[in-house]
């Protein structure tokens, strides 16, 4: 008999669950089916959203939709790492989010908005004399992009912030259906080689490289590759990073001079996320190779520990000359770990952001290095450790307290952990949605 009444038991619970779920429709993220009739269109589709949203000291942007064939980035969950305190980033709880909805405003996915935070400046070539550049700035408009599912019935994009229902921005959707009416869906030609995705991948792109000076770009990238992986802390895990040098013909938008400094190498985002997307390759984190024969290259700097939420959108970018490699290993400092500059900005008013070389204290890397030397960055009262990249392009190395460093915001072996030593997320139709889940 108590057989019989626990087969009797599960059939009540079956069929209450049953009339909840037809009582209650998808009107919030967290009651989002991963397998309804919007992931299987997203599956046979072969094409995602590439929106691109710009942020201004006052206001946001959504400033363009594109179709892309292509999938979504493969979402990672950290074993070792969760996402930072409201203390060390209090602007993760009330940030932008963007949200996609349908004509009953049903959310059919949401992921928040990851802005980089500064924008860094190559230091000058070793033996070029001082100039009046400076080494880091907050442009006025900084932009981002989101790799969403395409929807076949989503109307309208907005952000939103916080708590407030009330979008601050919105956006139809119309110009991606008109898209995909006269788009067909194309194979990755890179789909056979994907490596797992429990690896840190490097992508590197070309940008403004003919069909004829493509050889010398694979030159300048494998250059840049060996030199990443030579030395820590990714020589040690170089079976767990892949390096992916990517050819493609067009421009990124990409040039030197930007914002009116000289060797400042700037590119459209937009255009880098797209022919990221399109490459095929999985990619962590990005590096621009740009043909441009003057010595030029940049990087971003990203709030505290946003790497966990979107570590490609702070890209570095380099030209091609025979600097090409060392000012890729330092915008990448910048770029993948957070570095801060290691010499002392003259020319400006203080722009610090916390980092893992250049503290209050030399205690906090005393276990690792015993070198404690005044003045870094935009703080002349604080102190580096031992002489690396992130001081001069006469070092191909990184210092010890930026690799090993274990306090916030992390140095670069403890963020590289994060994406060797993680479990991905199940191959589902929108990850953006399930990493949000399982968030909770």
């Amino acid at each position: 008999m108590k057989y019989v009444f626990f087969i009797f038991l599960a059939l009540v619970f079956s069929l209450t669950f049953a009339i909840f779920l037809a009582a209650h429709p998808a009107h919030a993220l967290s009651s989002i089916d991963v397998n309804n009739e919007h992931s299987v269109f997203h599956e046979q589709s072969g094409f995602v959203a590439v929106i691109s949203i710009s942020q201004t000291i006052d206001d946001y942007e959504i400033d363009a939709l594109e179709l892309q064939p292509g999938s979504l980035p493969r979402k990672k969950v950290s074993t070792q790492l969760g996402p930072p305190s409201s203390s060390e980033i209090p602007s993760r709880q009330a940030g932008p989010v963007l949200v996609i909805s349908n004509a009953k405003g049903e959310v059919l996915f949401s992921e928040p908005l990851i802005f980089p935070a500064y924008q860094t400046i190559p230091p000058l070539p070793p033996g070029h004399p001082p100039d009046n550049s400076p080494s880091i700035i907050k442009p006025e408009r900084i932009q981002t992009v989101v790799v969403a599912p395409y929807f076949e019935k989503a109307t309208q994009v907005s952000i939103i912030l916080g708590d407030i229902d009330t979008p601050v921005k919105s956006r139809s959707l119309a110009p991606l259906h008109q898209q995909y009416e006269k788009s067909t869906p194309r194979l990755f030609q890179n789909s056979n080689t994907f490596p797992s995705p429990t690896g840190f991948n490097i992508l590197i792109l070309s940008s403004g490289f003919s069909d004829s000076q493509m050889n010398q770009f694979t030159s300048r990238a494998r250059e840049v590759k060996n030199l990443i992986l030579s030395i820590q802390p990714f020589s040690s895990l170089k079976s767990n990073i892949n390096v992916h040098i990517h050819q493609q013909k067009s421009d990124l938008g990409c040039a030197p001079g930007c914002h009116s400094i000289d060797r400042l190498l700037c590119c459209d985002t937009h255009l880098v996320m797209n022919a990221a997307i399109f490459s095929g390759y999985y990619h962590d984190e990005i590096i621009v190779i740009h043909n441009t024969n003057i010595y030029s290259g940049g990087g971003y700097r990203e709030y505290g520990t946003d790497y966990i939420y979107n570590s490609a959108i702070s890209y570095a970018t380099t030209y091609n000359g025979p600097l090409t490699a060392k000012v890729a290993l330092h915008e990448f400092g910048h770029s993948f770990g957070n570095l801060c500059d290691e010499y002392v900005y003259n020319t400006e008013g203080y722009i610090y952001s916390s980092c893992v070389n250049c503290i209050s204290a030399c205690i906090e890397w005393i276990a690792v290095s015993s070198y404690c030397n005044r003045g870094c960055d935009a703080r002349r009262d604080y102190f580096r450790p031992e002489n690396s990249i992130m001081l001069s392009l006469d070092y191909s190395f990184f210092n010890k307290p930026s690799i090993e460093a274990e306090y916030f915001p992390h140095g670069l072996r403890k963020r590289l952990m994060h994406f060797t030593e993680t479990i991905p997320v199940p191959k589902v139709s929108f990850p953006g949605v399930l990493m949000l889940l399982l968030d909770e």
